[in-house]
């Protein structure tokens, strides 16, 4: 049998990995769980449980549903199922309490916020490379629906132990959770919205916790989520999102970007027959929507003729609308049952079901009077399953695949290439990969995995085959690339004034998975030779980036540095109109670097001062003469500046007049002369120094503080 994926680009979520709930039953879709690279089928085995309100959950066999009888879960409302890749009932939620497979409520299980008379969203998601622990995320209803809150719980599945719970992450959000695998297999999306404002909520679950992204805005027009009352849906493969309100009938849909995960088409707008919205559901290959309504009994295709253009039929009606909760919708995918909402009364033991089939999607429907009649009835699409609490209906073999087998990719940082990986039952004699490169060049061979070179951009084409002793399963897929794109994150080209020097280039943290070429892959490397040096990094989509830095022999231009001397010290004051990068004093042929234009000097003789930027360099060359401490001192005592602190006049005596420079704390000159006062009324309060000559043209140093 032969499976054809739809394109799956190399930086964004591609499969849906969870479902999330209406007023209604919340079945839970969960995927591999790829980071122990399993070679159990857990997209299959992550899928067989389905719970539902008031005690009841179903557990989907090879023969058919089985319902369990023994379930303590009495919400009516949103519920959530954590299933391992081997197929075991692990937890479930009830918006209230978290329970293991026996029914007991496990180790801080309570959740403390839950109210299970109130909508909540609710979703399990494994934590990424622990596979002893998950996420439960859900949200509260807590003083209005204005005031929903979104937590998670962190628990390890394996003891049955909450570690932390109630643990918030947004304010103000909708009821609704959707979830999504990660492009990469092994991160996740969670997404919801904003009660109050036109913005979805993206959060990104890592290795390294949970990463808040930035958030996605609506159109202008589209209607905010006032009531709270909505949910969020990805599509199956990830390249659509809705958002919807149940109480109103409204649906919103986006489309990611193909490259970078952001919505970059307009949210469309559409109001669905008003009444309680059930669903919606994409179909497989985002050619419908389907969505229905319990309280006027339809079922709604929503056929996507243009991007933005949704034309509406009507595909069935119950001629008397069921009770509020009495009215499921799921959907079919790849021939396996994939997500599905509450379809019992919460006050009924059994009912009958009534199923209609269509090309993507299967419905079913509760009603007591089976007053039923889908629109185009066909004998072949219709069932009816009777009492299903007691008596398991035995389902069409056609509903479950013999075996699957999936592609998995993941990016390399050590190299520009692509590492695909087959997942399957680990019963197959055989695994054949065939490659098609964007250059066209053609590559096979067998094994559990294939690096594959990205050349350029453009399509890598896959095809995979999983051989079976009964026969094939072929995956077919094809995986957008493109060639690093370059990024800023090092900085401007470095000029270099002297042949000697060490420099310390830092990645910034917030790149990972970096590398340098030739260079290893710590963050900080120490350079001390002239030439171009690059870094490969991934951004936290995955995505390849690289930049380059070069520092280069910069030639001294003649613009020199303006320096003063002190008696003991030089220091730059009006070197260039922006700061330098970094000063070098020289002497004697001795070097010394300071990230200061201030440097101390001991020796008497001629100094080299150089200051350089991103431009150019500068330089200039004074003499220094070391006077003697005694002189110093004695002219220290002959002459008084006063007052100090200072408010308008500074005086001098002796009254000179004397030579003075007045310089602020940041050691620029602020006034040159000669004179016996010096007038601050203009000045700002705050920290100067003066230097002052005496007749023998010795400098004094005095602080002065302007009140």
């Amino acid at each position: 049998m032969t499976s054809t994926q739809s394109d799956v680009p190399a930086c964004r979520p591609f499969q849906i990995l969870f479902s999330r709930g209406a007023p209604i039953l919340f079945f839970l879709f969960l995927a591999a769980n790829m980071v122990q690279g399993q070679n159990a089928n857990p997209d299959r085995n992550r899928t067989r449980h389905w719970v539902f309100g008031d005690s009841n959950w179903i557990e989907w066999t090879e023969n058919g549903p089985y319902q369990h009888p023994y379930s303590k879960a009495i919400s009516t409302e949103e519920m959530a199922v954590f299933t391992d890749t081997g197929g075991h009932l692990q937890l479930y939620f009830d918006s209230r309490f978290v329970y293991d497979s026996s029914h007991n409520i496990i180790s801080g299980g309570q959740i403390s916020t839950g109210n299970w008379t109130s909508y909540r969203g609710a979703v399990f998601i494994p934590y990424p490379g622990k596979d002893s622990f998950c996420y439960l995320f859900y949200t509260t209803y807590e003083s209005g629906n204005l005031n929903n809150r979104l937590r998670y719980a962190l628990i390890n599945w394996k003891t049955k132990t909450v570690v932390k719970k109630d643990q918030l992450l947004a304010t103000r959000v909708i009821e609704g959770i959707g979830a999504t695998i990660h492009h990469n297999n092994y991160f996740y999306w969670l997404v919801t919205a904003s009660n109050t404002s036109d913005n979805l909520l993206f959060f990104l679950i890592t290795d390294n916790g949970i990463i808040p992204c930035p958030f996605m805005q609506y159109n202008a027009n589209s209607y905010k989520n006032s009531s709270g009352q909505c949910g969020a849906l990805f599509s199956v493969n990830g390249h659509s999102i809705t958002n919807h309100n149940f109480e109103d009938g409204k649906i919103q849909i986006a489309h990611f970007n193909a490259f970078n995960s952001a919505l970059t088409d307009r949210i469309i707008r559409y109001d669905v027959e008003h009444g309680l919205l059930i669903g919606p559901e994409f179909s497989e290959n985002e050619e419908y929507l389907y969505t229905a309504n319990s309280e006027a009994g339809t079922v709604a295709q929503l056929a996507q003729n243009r991007i933005k253009d949704w034309d509406t039929n009507i595909i069935a009606k119950q001629s008397q609308p069921p009770f509020r909760y009495s009215f499921g919708l799921y959907r079919l995918s790849k021939n396996e049952l994939v997500s599905g909402y509450y379809i019992t009364e919460r006050w009924v033991d059994s009912v009958n079901l009534w199923i209609y089939k269509d090309t993507n999607c299967l419905f079913l429907m509760s009603n007591t009077n089976d007053s039923f009649v889908p629109k185009n009835y066909n004998p072949n699409w219709l069932k009816t399953l009777h009492n299903i609490k007691y008596a398991p209906p035995n389902f069409p073999s056609s509903f479950f695949r013999e075996y699957r087998s999936e592609v998995r990719y993941l990016t390399n940082c050590k190299s520009n290439q692509i590492e695909l990986e087959a997942i399957t039952t680990g019963q197959e004699n055989s695994l054949i990969w065939e490659v098609i490169n964007t250059d066209g060049s053609k590559t096979t061979q067998s094994g559990s995995s294939i690096q594959v070179p990205i050349i350029s951009s453009g399509q890598i084409k896959v095809k995979m085959i999983a051989k079976y002793s009964t026969g094939n399963d072929t995956i077919l897929k094809n995986i957008p690339v493109w060639e690093p794109v370059k990024k800023n994150i090092l900085g401007a080209d470095i000029p270099v004034c002297y042949d000697t020097f060490g420099i310390n280039l830092s990645i910034p943290s917030q790149s990972f998975c970096s590398m340098w070429e030739n260079g290893g892959s710590l963050t900080e490397r120490h350079i001390d030779t002239f030439g171009i040096y690059s870094v490969k990094f991934y951004d936290s989509n995955y995505c390849l980036n690289f930049d380059t830095i070069k520092v280069f022999k910069s030639t001294s231009i003649d613009k020199p540095v303006a320096v003063f001397t002190l008696t003991d010290s030089i220091r730059i004051t009006n070197y260039l109109s922006s700061p330098a990068m970094r000063f070098v004093f020289k002497h004697n042929g001795n070097m010394d670097t300071t990230a200061i234009p201030y440097y101390s000097v001991k020796d008497t003789g001629n100094w080299t001062v150089w200051a350089y930027t991103t431009t150019g360099c500068y330089s200039d060359t004074t003499e220094i003469q070391i006077k003697s401490l005694r002189t110093h001192q004695l002219t220290a005592h002959l002459l008084n500046v006063y007052p100090n602190p200072v408010t308008e006049t500074l005086n001098f005596s002796p009254s000179g007049p004397h030579k003075y420079s007045l310089y602020n704390a940041q050691g620029q000159l602020l006034e040159q002369g000669f004179g016996s006062t010096i007038s601050f009324s203009e000045f700002p309060e705050g920290l100067y120094v003066i230097l002052i000559s005496d007749e023998n043209r010795m400098p004094l140093i005095k602080k002065i503080v302007k009140q």
